[in-house]
């Protein structure tokens, strides 16, 4: 299944966005002079194991893959060699990796990013 960006689906006018969000800061400002502790509450990353875990393998699957079979990344890494002292200490399946996960934090949606 293909990724699809969550969208809204009672998407907001940009005035009731405005009036929103300065309800929003109000009720938190309000928050943080009187209670402190309530706006520093985490879910434990344990909660969600399974999936990082699985999300974590598809990762490394694909930046193996990516680093040895022909393709963008594959030309990045022939095009963009690394010194020698570094060469042996980043192999390719870990620099693709590393060219995979700037792109799962993007606000892009799974698009191409304006940057290139």
């Amino acid at each position: 299944m293909r990724y699809r960006r969550f969208e809204n689906p009672d998407a907001l006018a940009p005035s009731e966005k405005v009036q929103l969000l300065a309800e929003y800061f109000s009720h938190y400002s309000g928050l943080a002079e009187t209670n402190m502790e309530a706006l520093n509450v985490n879910l434990p990353r344990e909660s969600f194991a399974p999936l990082l875990d699985q999300i974590g393998g598809l990762l490394l699957d694909a930046s193996r893959s990516a680093a040895s079979q022909a393709g963008p990344v594959r030309m990045f890494l022939d095009s963009n060699t690394l010194p020698a002292m570094l060469s042996d200490r980043l192999p390719d399946d870990f620099r693709a990796f590393s060219l995979e996960c700037p792109s799962l934090l993007s606000s892009s949606g799974g698009r191409p990013s304006r940057a290139g």
